[in-house]
């Protein structure tokens, strides 16, 4: 799983990656599966070096309105996994 969404971030826009899997996820009914599919998007957006741009947007997400938004799109899918 997470060699493959890693792959993926190499490949396209890490962004695009994350926030089709989080509107995937929003509407995941297996929420067990829910919630260990945002457990892998959190270790891989706080440690791969293929997740710097999108964890740099998410720092940004209080000043600038992109980030605001792009934050606005995943949380609702992040709220599966409370940290």
């Amino acid at each position: 799983g997470a060699l493959i969404i890693k792959q993926l971030c190499e490949l396209l826009e890490p962004r695009n990656v994350f926030v089709t899997l989080a509107r995937g996820l929003t509407a995941e009914e297996d929420l067990e599966f829910a919630c260990k599919m945002v457990e892998t998007l959190n270790l891989i957006v706080l440690t791969s070096p293929e997740a710097m741009e999108l964890r740099l947007q998410l720092k940004q997400s209080v000043r600038q309105p992109d980030g605001a938004a792009l934050f606005q799109t995943l949380y609702p899918a992040w709220s599966h996994n409370p940290a």
